[in-house]
């Protein structure tokens, strides 16, 4: 009974926190041979522009060298509002259409995000991890989620928890810059930190099946 309680209330808590969650689009792009500089500078058109629509933009590049470009809004009438208003933008419509007719990149695909609890800081360098929940198990998943994330917050590590459209976690981990990367990683991770992670082992909730490597241009 206790066990079904405490799930209750992390479905609703998280339930509560979703409806008013952040919403982070993410997409996909490989450059085609040659071609980097002109998708990285094309990009960098489009960033200004939808910021101008009320989009909070980052472009980024993988570790295996592709382009991540990332856009941010406080809800999801506020993304809805954005689109509506970017396929009336002549601007916008006209980079759209050189793009397509340009065959320097290759679109990879796309995540959406409920990011239900934000980081308060975001930082240049990042590392995210996809979690795969066992059946039935996203709120337990998402508490423990929320438990490093607070761990993490101590250790000097900005986190942001989300759920995507496909129901997996998606723990979000960024860095200042490389040098506050590498000091976190020579420093291992915390006493407090490991014990949290090993107890959460013994009653698994899920199961890491992706890491993500970028840095911000």
């Amino acid at each position: 009974m206790k066990k079904l309680i405490m799930m209750i209330t992390a479905l609703g808590l998280f339930c509560s926190q979703a409806i008013q969650a952040e919403v982070l689009v993410v997409t996909n792009w490989k450059a085609t041979p040659g071609n980097l500089p002109t998708m990285l500078e094309s990009a960098a058109k489009y960033k200004p522009l939808h910021e101008k629509l009320g989009a909070d933009v980052r472009i980024l590049q993988s570790a295996n060298g592709t382009m991540v470009y990332s856009t941010r809004f406080d809800n999801w009438a506020a993304w809805a509002e954005f689109n509506a208003k970017s396929a009336k933008d002549a601007k916008v419509q006209k980079l759209v259409a050189a793009t397509q007719s340009g065959g320097w990149s290759e679109y990879l695909g796309m995540v959406m995000l409920d990011i239900i609890s934000p980081s308060e800081k975001i930082g240049t360098v990042f590392e995210t991890y996809v979690w795969q929940p066992v059946q039935g198990r996203l709120p337990d998943l998402i508490e423990n989620g929320l438990k490093a994330q607070a761990i993490h917050k101590k250790d000097g590590v900005h986190v942001a928890v989300g759920v995507n459209s496909m129901n997996q976690m998606v723990y979000l981990t960024s860095y200042d810059d490389l040098a506050h990367y590498a000091k976190n990683r020579d420093a291992g991770p915390s006493e407090e930190f490991q014990k949290f992670f090993a107890e959460a082992g013994q009653d698994p909730t899920g199961t890491l099946v992706n890491v993500l490597f970028a840095q911000e241009l």
